[in-house]
């Protein structure tokens, strides 16, 4: 049936009709419906066939039975909606065919949606109407011996146009009439748009009509998430020189879209700006601030807390305008006070950085009257204000009382439902030291305790610690040299939860110099990290070639990592190759290297997993430098059983375009090993290489022979 059905249809929809009345209905919660958007398959055969009948003439009938089984295996609604995009979406075939299988595959859900009551068809239609109002579309289509190719199809006007876009419009035109839809319809029409080109302009004109209506009945311009979104739509026509803003004028005249406008500050382009635009935002704001009062200014935070869920794009640069607003109006101590509170009240709306506008509260208020506006609401960034509080405190106002209210702070658990913030630092508890000697190692070890619940709060306090343009290694050492352990400690589950922390092991390298431990700690965070962590930050890794015991350090790293990782012959030489393989010529560090190779082929020659491991990432050097190994590996151990078992070219390797420079250089190497292998001693370590290079030669002809049959 999968491959004949177009040779007798109506046999096949006799067919699928039997299957689908024999399938049992499944009852599935369509609030989950939406759940794995982004897996791209159809593998339901019954879907396939249907979807199969686009463009032919029993494609009414291939509809009916699309939308019978949705009825009943509402649980496939995944393959459904792939399904839709797949098969009957806009393709290079139809115009041609003058769009009559969007027409009619639309006709059919409006049909089956029973004006919109059936929900799992209004979901279903609410989903796929974005990609069906596209003005350029890309479909892809496989051909033989596994080519792909991707069609630019932008959309020209036609009646057949016409028709199915009218269709989708005046079906969201009654999708709006039911309110739990209202929102999903605004989505479709936030997201139209996308490419266009010239051609399709007659396209974007017949659709205004519809959008105009569309928003004129169900969106007015009184809320400004309306006005939001219409300005969006009115940008798309004009970047196509279609005038719309008499249509749409009273959702530009309205006061808190105007207030939007003077937040969000003019766009810049090459003719203005970032600077100067910045510069015209902050003098338009001083002049509205300057000239309003509390009242004026809560409409500022109003439409900061009402833009909040509608225009995500932009909600950076209205929050730094209303950061300018309050910069403007602390020059009025009352109002700018009262804002405050009132913005706190609203919840903090675009969450403005709490420093500096706390730093502001301080100096116009007594510290306990900054706590009481901080600590009387309850508000979702109310950790991060008295953060702030005990953060920008002034030294010479601190007392006893304020550092039981720290060490209460800081134990508090109500960060434990914080992902999101921005960075906080220890450094701050230092000023604490005046009452209490130990408070910044009391606060760090409160802190650090919060990794049982909380690895991102740790983050975010003790991050700028181990940053090298925040402190330098012998600053840090000095601010923790009373308890070095607690240091450690901290190191490692900075490590543990960021694995580019200290990304090129300068902290690591001079903790180790005073806390000779951190090295045993060091190699357990390499072991459960495993692979990943091997490929990554090489300057870590290869911090310890700094030391003068270097030697001794990578000797218990690879022991360690042998006898604990899990696959040590597949993990280990990662972590070898970002020691060892060159990244820069750098002779100091080349010849520490190769001290280091040394030693190991001259301590550990007979081990058979440590020279695996090794001669995996000796293969991958230089012609010279690899020679000289394998022959010291052969001056330490002759045995031919032992010489087998290490790599002679690498264990794995990827190229781009042929092979045969890459064989060619292999041999190369190998032949170059071979005057050195005179001798009777050496007669099956010769043939052994030898077999090699004429394996190699086979793969060089079958590779070029390849070549020349792929043309």
């Amino acid at each position: 049936v999968k491959v004949f059905f177009r040779v007798n249809p109506t046999e096949t929809l006799l067919i699928l009709q039997d299957k689908i009345e024999a399938e049992k209905r499944v009852i599935c919660e369509w609030s989950d419906i939406e759940k794995g958007k982004n897996y791209q398959s159809v593998t339901s055969d019954i879907i396939k066939i249907l979807g199969g009948f686009a463009d032919m003439t029993d494609l009414p009938t291939a509809c009916d039975l699309f939308f019978q089984y949705y009825f009943k295996r509402p649980d496939l609604y995944m393959e459904f909606y792939h399904a839709v995009n797949l098969y009957f979406g806009v393709n290079k075939d139809s115009a041609h065919y003058g769009f009559y299988t969007q027409v009619t595959f639309f006709e059919k859900m409006k049909e089956y949606s029973d004006d919109w009551k059936q929900e799992s068809v209004a979901i279903l239609f609410l989903q796929i109407a974005e990609e069906f109002l596209k003005l350029h579309f890309s479909p892809a289509e496989g051909g033989r011996k596994n080519t792909l190719t991707v069609y630019q199809i932008p959309l020209t006007i036609s009646e057949g146009v016409e028709n199915y876009r009218k269709l989708i419009w005046e079906s969201l035109s009654s999708l709006c009439k039911i309110e739990k839809y209202r929102a999903k319809v605004r989505k479709v029409l936030s997201s139209y748009g996308g490419i266009i080109e010239d051609i399709s302009i007659p396209v974007l004109q017949f659709d205004l009509k519809y959008i105009e209506s569309i928003l004129k009945a169900h969106f007015p311009p009184e809320e400004l998430g309306n006005c939001l979104l219409v300005n969006k739509i009115a940008h798309v026509f004009s970047c196509m020189n279609i005038s719309c803003e008499t249509v749409f004028a009273k959702y530009f005249a309205g006061r808190y879209f105007q207030l939007y406008l003077l937040l969000k500050g003019p766009d810049y382009t090459e003719e203005v700006g970032y600077e100067k635009c910045k510069q015209l935002k902050q003098q338009a704001i001083n002049q509205y601030v300057s000239n309003c009062d509390l009242e004026m200014f809560k409409k500022l935070i109003d439409v900061c807390n009402d833009i909040s869920e509608f225009d995500d794009h932009t909600s950076w640069e209205v929050g730094e305008g209303l950061g300018m607003a309050f910069d403007t109006i602390s020059l009025k101590k009352d109002c700018y006070v009262d804002a405050i509170k009132y913005y706190i009240e609203k919840d903090t709306p675009n969450n403005l950085h709490p420093y500096h506008l706390s730093d502001i509260l301080f100096s116009l208020l007594s510290d306990l009257e900054v706590y009481q506006i901080i600590a009387s609401e309850e508000y979702s960034q109310k950790n991060a204000w008295l953060y702030a509080y005990y953060h920008e405190l002034p030294s010479e106002l601190i007392t006893q009382k304020h550092l039981c209210g720290l060490y209460s702070f800081l134990k508090d658990t109500s960060d434990k439902d914080i992902t999101s913030s921005s960075m906080r630092d220890v450094d701050f508890l230092e000023k604490y030291n005046v009452i209490d000697k130990q408070a910044l190692i009391k606060g760090s070890k409160i802190i650090l305790a919060k990794m049982e619940y909380s690895p991102f709060i740790v983050h975010i306090y003790f991050d700028l610690l181990f940053n090298n343009y925040h402190n330098t290694p012998q600053e840090v050492i000095q601010k923790y040299n009373c308890n070095l352990e607690l240091l450690e400690d901290i190191y490692c589950a900075m490590l543990s939860h960021d694995n580019h922390s200290d990304y090129n092991g300068q902290f690591l390298k001079e903790i180790y110099l005073v806390r000779p431990s951190i090295l045993d700690k060091y190699i357990g965070y390499l072991i459960n990290k495993n692979e990943g962590s091997f490929r990554d930050h090489q300057e870590r890794h290869r911090c310890f070639f700094d030391l003068d015991d270097f030697i001794e350090i990578y000797n218990k790293i690879f022991e360690q990592l042998l006898e604990n990782c899990r696959f040590p012959r597949m993990s280990v030489p990662y972590f070898l190759e970002s020691l060892l393989l060159p990244t820069q010529n750098e002779q100091n560090l080349l010849g520490r290297q190769d001290e280091w190779i040394r030693q190991c082929i001259q301590l550990f020659s007979n081990d058979e997993t440590k020279m695996y491991c090794l001669f995996s990432v000796i293969s991958k050097l230089k012609i010279e430098r690899k020679e000289a190994y394998i022959l010291l590996f052969l001056e330490n151990n002759s045995l031919f059983e032992d010489f087998k078992r290490i790599p002679l070219t690498p264990v794995f390797c990827s190229w781009s375009g042929s092979a045969v420079p890459m064989y060619s250089a292999w041999i190369e190497y190998l032949e170059s090993l071979l005057p050195s292998l005179i001798g009777l001693k050496w007669i099956k370590h010769k043939k052994y290489i030898e077999t090699k290079i004429d394996y190699l030669k086979r793969q060089i002809e079958s590779e070029q022979i390849e070549e020349i049959l792929r043309g």
